[in-house]
């Protein structure tokens, strides 16, 4: 059992790598997320993206400035992170943006197990990367 928890780790941890390799090769693109600790945490894993806070003072005046093409929408997978998602797509998609899905959906894939929130994914798969990375 515990060896098939190790091989799934190793599954998790390759993929996490993978998607923020893929997420930091992007160009003109920029990553929302709901609060300080989500852009924190996503720091944490290697996410080096430009990252906008939804919940800071200066949000509105940020998005109707933005000075990339492409966004990345990261927030919690409960009800309200939902509603702020659909939110902020409107919006944006509105301005002229391109929201981009794809990240997103491959996120919640890697996190579905982990919680329902970007921070509570980004620490369980921050501890399975180092684990695995000794």
């Amino acid at each position: 059992m515990r060896r098939n928890r190790r091989r799934e780790d190793l599954e998790v941890a390759d993929s996490l790598r993978q998607l923020v390799s893929k997420i930091n090769a992007l160009r003109d693109t920029c990553v929302i997320v709901e609060g300080r600790s989500d852009m924190e945490a996503l720091r944490a894993i290697g996410v080096t993206l430009p990252i906008i806070v939804y919940n800071s003072p200066g949000f509105k005046a940020a998005i109707s400035r933005l000075e990339w093409s492409n966004v990345i929408i990261l927030t919690d997978w409960d009800r309200e992170g939902d509603e702020i998602y659909r939110r902020v797509r409107r919006v944006l998609e509105g301005l002229g943006y391109r929201v981009d899905e794809h990240f997103r959906e491959e996120f919640r894939r890697l996190a579905m197990y982990m919680g329902s929130s970007v921070e509570a994914a980004c620490k369980r798969l921050g501890e399975i990367l180092r684990s695995v990375m000794g």
